[in-house]
């Protein structure tokens, strides 16, 4: 076992009854975590140690909002900076929920201080130590070291809280006869949504490197 230390956490994805859901049709679903640090040295020590840490970058939007290309037609992208613009260094790591031997693995171990703690509480730039699971694989012929996520520390919450959305008001619903033959509902029957001011707090990340993987071929 290994344990990265004093790391920002992103993205914390650990429900135990809510994993990530894997696209690919018969392939486990998983829990994950982004970790983050403005510490090269730190993150360079991690990398010769098998837990990839590599510069975060995110494609750059113009004032259209749309995607900015090069000149060959690939997304520009920029280094992603703490809010005293030092540059990030990033990996992302998962724990299947089904080992490959088709038992179901443990959840990721979730605790404030020494404390079980809710990972839908953590919300982004909390700060934590992450433990870790290293062992040997080959795959497509090639040897390697993975890091598998067992256990999140946190040592300081950025405590996460959904806004919720606005309820309906209470009213009844007005019901129009269709006419025969009419099978297209009419503008009066139509209702209009309603707009919530809820918004979530945690903006998605998929304006980011998608690279950052620590890749475990094998559970």
């Amino acid at each position: 076992m290994a344990i990265i230390e004093g790391v920002e956490l992103w993205w914390v994805k650990c429900d135990p009854k809510n994993p990530v859901k894997n696209p690919e049709a018969g392939k486990p679903d998983h829990w994950e975590v982004n970790l983050r640090t403005t510490d090269k040295e730190l993150a360079m020590y991690w990398a010769k140690n098998n837990v990839r840490f590599k510069p975060l970058r995110r494609k750059v939007k113009g004032d259209d909002g749309e995607f900015v290309m090069d000149d060959l037609g690939e997304p520009v992208r920029e280094l992603v900076k703490d809010d005293n613009g030092k540059p990030y260094f990033a990996v992302t790591l998962r724990k299947k929920v089904r080992k490959a031997n088709g038992e179901d693995s443990e959840p990721v171990k979730i605790l404030g201080g020494m404390n079980d703690l809710d990972p839908k509480t953590i919300g982004n730039k909390s700060i934590g130590n992450v433990r870790v699971f290293q062992y040997d694989y080959t795959y497509q012929g090639k040897d390697g070291i993975a890091s598998m996520l067992m256990a999140i520390q946190v040592t300081k919450l950025l405590e996460y809280k959904p806004e919720e959305g606005e309820s309906f008001k209470s009213v009844e619903m007005e019901v129009v006869p269709a006419a025969d033959g009419d099978t297209t509902p009419s503008a009066k029957s139509q209702s209009k949504p309603n707009k919530g001011s809820g918004k979530a707090k945690q903006k998605e990340e998929s304006d980011f490197d998608e690279d950052l993987d620590d890749d475990i071929p094998f559970n």
